[in-house]
């Protein structure tokens, strides 16, 4: 009974985590979320020790890699992440090599028992190559959606973060060309500069 009970738990968590990410964010104009706070000085993902859709393990040490990591949080079945996603893999390759990076965070990829959804992988591995964003992308887990993604509503939604994994600037909703991001990426690079 108590098994029962607790897969019943994990499973209304994450049914109630998937709801708010079903929606796609098309506005016509992308905008800012309303979190009014610029920096936050702790880190906004936690600490994590997750896959990505290779089977490599990725902890929050990445972000230490990079001044500034841009986190597109996405869906498999959201059309405006994935129409934004050719732009942002050749942003990652242009911007290699100079402090910034891309990572992508797949927000449908459990299944209503927690476990990593197979199919959703498989698509999520055909539309990074399809689109050529060849950066990487990180599978939540349980304690990831309950923590850092629960308050996302639409997606996609973008964080940046620096190098100890704090919030830089507002986090962004909605998708956005090429010369939108490189502005957004260019921008935040400055403000962590002053």
């Amino acid at each position: 009974m108590r098994k029962f009970i607790r897969i019943l738990c994990t499973s209304l968590v994450v049914f109630s985590l998937t709801l708010p990410l079903s929606a796609c964010q098309e506005a016509e104009k992308p905008t800012e979320t309303t979190n009014t706070a610029s920096q936050s000085p702790k880190p906004v993902f936690g600490s994590f020790n997750l896959k990505d859709l290779e089977g490599n393990t990725v902890t929050d040490a990445i972000f230490a890699q990079a001044d500034l990591t841009l986190v597109n949080i996405w869906g498999s079945y959201c059309s405006p992440c994935i129409e934004e996603m050719p732009d942002l893999g050749a942003l990652a390759q242009e911007y290699q090599g100079t402090g910034v990076q891309i990572i992508g965070l797949l927000s449908d990829a459990l299944n209503s028992s927690g476990s990593p959804a197979e199919d959703v992988l498989q698509t999520a591995k055909g539309i990074v190559e399809e689109t050529g964003a060849s950066y990487p992308h990180l599978i939540p887990d349980i304690e990831m959606m309950t923590g850092a993604l629960a308050g996302i509503q639409y997606i996609p939604t973008t964080v940046f973060v620096d190098k100890n994994g704090a919030q830089v600037g507002k986090p962004l909703v909605g998708p956005r060309n090429k010369s939108q991001w490189k502005q957004e990426i260019d921008t935040r690079l400055e403000g962590l500069k002053r």
